[in-house]
Parts: structure tokens; sequence; C-alpha cells
């Protein structure tokens, strides 16, 4: 099960995961990035209550990651648990992100 809530503050918009961003549930965060207006200029993804991503949650992530630095806008990955975190360096996830 995944929750992924949006909240628009102007040209920002904050996306909240919540559960397991997993092959069953990564077509939930899908949807809502199909849904981004162009006028966003900055995306925070906060993900301190992902609890686990596989390979496809992987692959979501960077889709995010692609559409942003396609749009020239930032990103913000937030409260990632230190596990997660851990993974996501190992696979050189952080690394790909766009500049500040």
């Amino acid at each position: 099960m995944l929750d992924v809530h949006t909240r628009y503050e102007g040209h920002q918009l904050r996306i909240t995961l919540a559960g397991e961003l997993v092959l069953e549930t990564a077509g939930d965060l899908h949807a809502e990035l199909a849904t981004v207006p162009a006028h966003v200029s900055g995306i925070t993804l906060d993900c301190q209550q992902l609890t686990f991503l596989d390979s496809t949650g992987v692959s979501a992530l960077l889709r995010l990651v692609r559409i942003c630095k396609e749009r020239g806008a930032t990103l913000d990955i937030a409260g990632v648990q230190s596990d997660l975190h851990d993974a996501l360096d190992v696979m050189g996830f952080f690394d790909l992100l766009p500049p500040k």
C-alpha cells in the first residue's frame, strides 16, 4: 500500500509518500507525476513515511528526477529513513539529482 499526497505552494510542489513504493504501487506515483503542472519550478519529495522500495520504486524515483531535469525544476528529497538512504546512496541515486 502506498499513499501519495500532493500539496502545492505557489510554484512549489510537495509530494509525500507513505508506505511501500513497489511494483504494485509505483503506478500511484506515476499517476500523480502525470498531473504536475508545467509551472512547477521545484518539487520536494517527503519520504519520511516511506518504509520500503524495490527496483520498480527506484525506477519511479528516477522518473521523477528525469521530469525535474527536463523542466529545469529543482528536486529535494527529504526524510529518507537511514536504511533506504543507504541503499539509494550505494546505487548513486543522489548523484543524479538536479542541482539546487
